[in-house]
């Protein structure tokens, strides 16, 4: 009698994943991340080396005697070891399926000759114990997650470096963000001006924005180390500065998250 084993990995509020062991092949997992629409990757102990198609379509377990498959359309196969990954309405029908009883199934020709059917397919035994499990983590995850934080930009009226209410909520969001997920290693804080004043007087407001920026984190609990600050004044304008709405989008300060320090390059700091 087949069998199946799924195992589910929780890294609340950021990650929750399911997936299930396909010995001698290796594996197939689903996953959802904060902020992100769910997706399935299919992982391979051998590498794929050439590009191509795989039919994917869901079928009946034998005891219920119906052969008829569902249909789910093709699916772009990959070079490497991670071959197939279907994104989005799908990967949540073949966890629809599973759930079901059906037995999602990947179908795509050999890579040596083509001449052989390869045929991986996911079991629902044992499903629905591990399935609850990340219906649950999914209910636990941040409405948002790293690509909605990642580069995000806050805006100052004329002459000010005091923070808005609408530059508080961004930087409260962030925050969070930055509390939850250690692998954020930087957090990079330039200040920037409009075309008004001399090149002295920008210099000097947009690091005292930048600086309101860090402290608005630190006072968040954000460790100090994790935080670098650059200022430009008005030498890298966002948008034209001839008008009031682009010299009102020069009026910021841009926040960018990295997970390496090596990402930041060369920073000039205060």
């Amino acid at each position: 009698m087949e069998t199946a084993i799924w195992v589910t990995e929780e890294n609340i509020p950021l990650t929750c994943r399911i997936s299930q062991i396909l010995p001698y092949y290796g594996k197939g997992e689903f996953i959802q991340q904060a902020g992100e629409t769910i997706y399935f990757s299919l992982y391979t102990k051998k590498s794929l080396f050439q590009k191509g198609k795989a039919y994917l379509y869901a079928r009946n377990p034998i005891w219920r005697r119906d052969n008829t498959d569902l249909d789910l359309g093709t699916v772009n196969i990959l070079q490497g070891h991670t071959p197939i990954t279907v994104e989005g309405d799908r990967a949540a029908r073949l966890l629809q399926e599973l759930e079901n009883g059906m037995m999602p199934v990947i179908h795509y020709a050999d890579q040596a000759d083509g001449r052989d059917d390869i045929l991986v397919q996911l079991l629902p035994i044992n499903f629905n114990p591990a399935y609850n499990s990340f219906l649950s983590c999914q209910t636990q995850l941040l409405a948002y997650g790293y690509k909605q934080v990642q580069n995000s930009k806050v805006y100052f009226d004329t002459d000010k470096s005091v923070l808005t209410d609408a530059a508080k909520a961004v930087l409260k969001k962030i925050s969070h963000y930055l509390s939850v997920d250690k692998n954020i290693q930087q957090v990079l804080i330039t200040g920037h001006a409009d075309n008004r004043g001399t090149h002295k007087y920008n210099d000097k407001l947009s690091q005292q924005r930048a600086l309101v920026v860090r402290q608005f984190f630190i006072d968040e609990g954000v460790e100090n180390n994790r935080l670098a600050l650059a200022f430009f004044g008005k030498r890298k304008p966002a948008e034209d500065n001839s008008t009031a709405w682009g010299q009102q989008q020069n009026r910021r300060v841009q926040i960018e998250l990295f997970k390496a320090k090596s990402d930041l390059g060369t920073v000039i700091t205060e």
